[in-house]
């Protein structure tokens, strides 16, 4: 899977951060029909101080810019906030996709009957598996790890444009010479390994995600080397370790600039944190309905037509 573009969103941050009271499930019962409960997140990752990188040296950062210590201060509220957020959300979204999906299996019957079909069934053993997997992986530990904050002053990178900084973070920063700015960028390799069982064997299971994001245009790519299967156990999905970077000016300290650095790295954690586009984005992935459940039900029945085929496919649409 290939995408050129991501659209840009936008986003109201809160400062508040979500106190959750959660208690414990098995792995393979995170969506259910009922409210679900989990065990308390794993927020240990995110506790302590963010480490801050100067970018030009590749050491710590030994300025005394508030705005920078301030951000740093926010970074782990937001991280754990974004977390929590997108672990509720996603339980919510599987919750009603099972909802909906009991209806329209009740509903399907129903026009299935009236065309003299046989009964149609969803195989709820196979329903939201990969989500349910990435979900629980999340209720235990994060998929990023961010393990430093990357500070850059702007006015200094400016007066060497377009010249890159000699440092090995210079990697994660880009002088556009048509608008005269400097952007930063972010690449990461998601992998995923794990013993695959077989009928009677075992085989290794290995695929990985490569994915980058042009930090301030909010445009970027993944690549899927080859999806999930149905199966695919939490602990198969390897951490990912990277530095986010940031740009500061000692003549901007205001309460607007550092509003607009946390909102940005909001917008940001949308693209590079979402471990759901392992399957595809929320607002796309059921975009298609039951369409194959359909199928497979209308291939099942006898039906005397000339083009079998196509009638199939446009009859299984209308169901869906």
């Amino acid at each position: 899977m290939l995408t050129s573009s991501f659209p840009f969103r936008r986003f109201r941050f809160g400062c508040i951060l979500f106190l959750v009271s959660l208690t414990s499930a098995q792995d393979e019962q995170i969506a259910n029909d009922e409210a679900v409960m989990m065990e308390a997140f794993n927020v240990t990752v995110y506790g302590g101080k963010i480490p801050i990188i100067d970018g030009f040296t590749g050491k710590k950062y030994e300025g005394d810019n508030l705005l920078v210590f301030d951000f740093a201060n926010s970074f782990n509220t937001i991280l754990l906030k974004f977390h929590q957020r997108l672990v509720l959300d996603e339980i919510k979204h599987m919750n009603f996709r099972i909802e909906t999906g009991t209806q329209f299996e009740s509903e399907m019957n129903a026009l299935s009957d009236s065309f003299g079909f046989g009964k149609f069934t969803l195989d709820k053993t196979e329903w939201l598996k990969r989500e349910r997997a990435i979900v629980t992986r999340l209720i235990k530990e994060p998929f990023f790890e961010i393990e430093s904050l990357v500070v850059w002053d702007i006015d200094r990178l400016h007066q060497q444009a377009p010249q890159k900084p000699k440092s090995k973070y210079a990697a994660d920063i880009h002088f556009d010479p048509e608008q005269g700015i400097w952007e930063r960028r972010i690449t990461a390799q998601w992998n995923v390994i794990f013993q695959r069982q077989g009928r009677g064997s075992t085989n290794l299971f290995m695929t990985e995600k490569q994915q980058g994001l042009n930090l301030d245009t909010l445009r970027g790519f993944h690549f899927i080397e080859r999806g999930l299967p149905v199966i695919v156990p939490p602990h198969a999905f390897k951490p990912v370790k990277l530095t986010y970077p940031i740009f500061y000016s000692e003549n901007n300290t205001s309460a607007e600039e550092l509003r607009r650095l946390q909102e940005r790295f909001v917008a940001n954690l949308y693209f590079i944190y979402d471990p759901f586009s392992w399957v595809a984005r929320r607002d796309t992935r059921f975009r298609g309905g039951y369409i194959q459940d359909c199928r497979e039900h209308v291939q099942g029945e006898r039906i005397y037509v000339n083009d079998r085929k196509w009638f199939d496919e446009v009859l299984a649409r209308f169901f869906s």
